[in-house]
């Protein structure tokens, strides 16, 4: 059993390689001051990985003073980890998404569902594209919950900004909720995806 579990794993990964292009090799400086802009981001991603962003005390919380976590949800295995919450000195809604668990075979085998399929009609409504099984259905898990819990927090704060995040999985989610929350958020709502490690998601037909 194992054996085959493995095959099939493999084979997933070969079908998911993809086609090597030239790339730019130059190499320019960054300033100290543009890294430091990037730092909130890795945190926030960081942050879907922590057992206690519940109550926003984990390592990668404390780096991201003031922040208020609204929802939480996932067990880091079938379902990954995620928080909804307000960062008051962007006036934002941000929505994390943890990314895969090495340790957790469900997790695993959610990066493994590599066909392409049409997406959902009734998450993404006169959209035509496909995406890959275990992100599409990892997304599904959790859109509704999170869209109300963002909803909630655009009403209370009046927020016209929401920014979704993550780190490999997590960063295809963020990415497919990015799409989500632009067919079913007001046109005054400015929707922003960040991602670190990101996998291609989705492609369109």
């Amino acid at each position: 059993m194992l054996h085959v579990l493995c095959t099939l794993l493999l084979a997933g990964v070969a079908t998911a390689v993809p086609t090597l292009v030239n790339r730019d090799t130059a190499v320019s400086a960054i300033s100290a001051t543009v890294i430091a802009t990037y730092a909130p981001y890795a945190s926030f991603a960081s942050a879907a990985y922590c057992s206690t962003a519940n109550n926003w005390t984990c390592a990668q919380c404390e780096n991201l003073p003031g922040f208020v976590p609204y929802a939480t949800g996932g067990d880091g295995d079938a379902v990954p980890k995620w928080y909804v919450g307000w960062w008051p000195t962007q006036s934002t809604v941000v929505v994390g998404h943890q990314g895969t668990n090495p340790t957790q075979l469900e997790s695993l085998l959610t990066d493994a569902e590599v066909i392409m399929s049409s997406l959902s009609t009734s998450l993404f409504p006169g959209i035509s594209s496909s995406a890959h099984d275990g992100f599409m259905e990892a997304q599904a898990d959790t859109a509704t919950t999170i869209l109300a819990a963002v909803k909630s927090l655009i009403a209370a704060h009046s927020a016209s900004k929401v920014l979704t995040i993550g780190h490999s999985l997590g960063g295809a989610i963020a990415t497919l909720d990015a799409l989500y929350f632009k067919l079913n958020l007001p046109s005054t709502v400015s929707i922003k995806a960040v991602t670190f490690g990101l996998p291609r998601a989705s492609f369109p037909t």
